[in-house]
């Protein structure tokens, strides 16, 4: 997966010890998802456009 900015930011408060191990976990998690979801609709979207 390419790097992406709300992963970024979620790693670095991990890392500076704003959010604790398991908040992380969980936020970074459902980032993922959302990620993935929006990858997904927008490549369905540009297909149909070219189609």
């Amino acid at each position: 997966m390419r790097e992406n900015k709300t992963i970024y930011w979620l790693e670095l408060l991990r890392e500076t010890n704003y959010l604790n191990e398991e908040y992380f976990d969980s936020l970074n998690e459902d980032a993922i998802e959302i990620i993935k979801l929006t990858t997904a609709i927008l490549r369905k979207a540009k297909s149909n456009i070219n189609h």
